[in-house]
């Protein structure tokens, strides 16, 4: 079950990857968070860009998976871009939702999100949080 994920994070990121950074490194990363349950699983990832920072929010569900890209700068309190991403999967024959007979990933929709949207802000707060202070005071 691992590998699958693994491989389903690795091609929704060469995917995410059409928008290219000159330098991304990530600061601090954690899969299966509890109080974020999907049906598959979830990872939270901050990554330091040339400016700013970026947290991946990705949730495994059992025929797609989200993942959110929150965009921001000054110490972690400015947010200026968020996109969610949804891929969804292709299986063998007859083995629809069953994560170990995917055999594509595919991009289906692409889409900005609302910076003022109540949700918008309280995820991003919430996500936030997850990481050690010290570790988002990197970025900058």
């Amino acid at each position: 079950m691992q590998k699958i994920k693994i491989l389903i994070w690795v091609i929704s990121l060469m995917l995410f990857n059409a928008q290219t950074f000159a330098q991304e490194k990530i600061l601090q990363s954690f899969e299966n968070i509890d109080e974020y349950s999907s049906h598959e699983g979830n990872s939270f990832t901050l990554i330091q860009l040339n400016q700013g920072c970026r947290i991946d929010a990705h949730f495994y569900l059992s025929n797609q998976n989200h993942l959110y890209h929150y965009f921001f700068k000054n110490n972690y309190q400015q947010l200026s871009k968020v996109t969610l991403q949804v891929f969804k999967y292709h299986y063998k024959k007859g083995e629809e939702g069953s994560l170990i007979h995917v055999t594509d990933v595919y991009l289906d929709s692409n889409t900005v999100l609302k910076l003022d949207d109540p949700h918008v802000q309280q995820d991003f707060k919430n996500y936030k949080a997850l990481f050690s202070k010290n570790i988002l005071n990197q970025c900058k």
